[in-house]
């Protein structure tokens, strides 16, 4: 039995659009760096795992607002590690870079959103978004329908722990009054939103756009369209 389904957001229900290799390439030509999107893109990958690393060994999932302004800080960082810049360009590069990603408009809505929150909203289920995103969310949610009819939008830098942390999934069970078998998490992160769900006592669906585990993998759905 359902009675509320969770979505993660980035990667489950919206991507950015132009992608972040894209931006990060223009806005490096806008202070002189050139730096392909190729390279970009694996320099991003690996500052992003080293944060994760960071933020399981050193500050045990616990996070707060400015935890993810700094994280996002040090990534940025570490992308143009090797450019010759003066301290104000490295702090003007990271806030364009913040910026852009706090405005709706450079945001898309996967084509299996809308119809997906239909079916379960005829249902009667509560829907929700539980997110390791940040503050920036919220107005990106009120800005993207259907993210904006979510019953609650639950952010890990207000709860105080990133998922995977039983604590995140807790907090939630705790505001939405539900025990854990009846609420479902759907996302697209192996570790933060399926294994972490299943811990917490949740039913979960990982959402593996890419066929990264096969078709027909045990839990794993390849589009929302999916969804029952």
């Amino acid at each position: 039995m359902r009675s509320a389904v969770l979505f993660d957001a980035v990667g489950t229900q919206i991507y950015p659009d132009p992608p972040v290799a894209a931006v990060y390439a223009s806005a490096g030509r806008r202070i002189g760096v050139q730096i392909g999107e190729e390279e970009i893109r694996s320099r991003f990958h690996a500052a992003f795992a080293r944060q994760e690393m960071i933020d399981r060994q050193l500050h045990g999932l616990k996070t707060n607002p400015e935890r993810e302004r700094n994280r996002w800080r040090e990534i940025v960082g570490d992308v143009f590690a090797d450019a010759v810049l003066a301290p104000r360009q490295r702090d003007e590069l990271f806030e364009s870079l913040w910026n852009h990603f706090a405005q709706p408009e450079n945001w898309r809505l996967y084509d299996d959103v809308g119809p997906c929150w239909q079916t379960l909203e005829s249902r009667g289920l509560t829907i929700a978004i539980a997110s390791n995103f940040d503050d920036r969310l919220e107005a990106i949610a009120q800005q993207i329908p259907p993210l904006d009819r979510a019953k609650r939008l639950f952010i890990s830098a207000r709860i105080g722990h990133r998922k995977p942390a039983t604590e995140f999934f807790r907090f939630i069970e705790r505001e939405l009054e539900i025990s854990p078998a009846e609420l479902l998490s759907v996302g697209d992160n192996p570790e933060n939103d399926y294994d972490g769900a299943l811990a917490a006592g949740w039913q979960s669906i990982l959402l593996d756009r890419e066929g990264r585990r096969g078709r027909g993998a045990p839990g794993t759905i390849a589009s929302l369209a999916e969804m029952r």
